[in-house]
């Protein structure tokens, strides 16, 4: 096996599979103080708010296991393949936290 297979399936083993498991656990469970920098005073709707947030943590972890998969099957081969992985697999999550917080952010008076 490659470094670059042991790469792939450390992105899966220890990054993807336990984010993605976390998230079903916060949503499930409505533990939405696990997340860092909750405000209840700042969120109009705690549930669609934190069920957002968990959308976009399980979009990063897909994305960041299908990178994965890709390093461990060499289809995707190099450091910079992996530091693209690392980048765009966050792109779901800040999309689904930026959605949360139009929607169901309390904006301070006068705005």
């Amino acid at each position: 096996m490659e470094n670059f297979q042991f790469a792939g399936l450390a992105i899966i083993l220890l990054g993807a599979v336990p984010c993605y498991l976390l998230a079903q656990h916060i949503e499930k469970h409505k533990h939405w103080g696990l997340f860092a920098g909750w405000d209840p005073s700042k969120i109009s709707d705690e549930d669609a708010y934190g069920t957002q947030l968990c959308k976009g943590i399980r979009g990063f972890s897909i994305a960041f296991g299908l990178g994965g998969t890709l390093l461990f099957l060499n289809l995707a081969r190099g450091e910079l393949m992996i530091a693209g992985v690392v980048i765009l697999s966050a792109l779901p999550m800040f999309y689904y936290i930026g959605i949360a917080k139009s929607l169901y952010g309390k904006r301070p008076p006068g705005k």
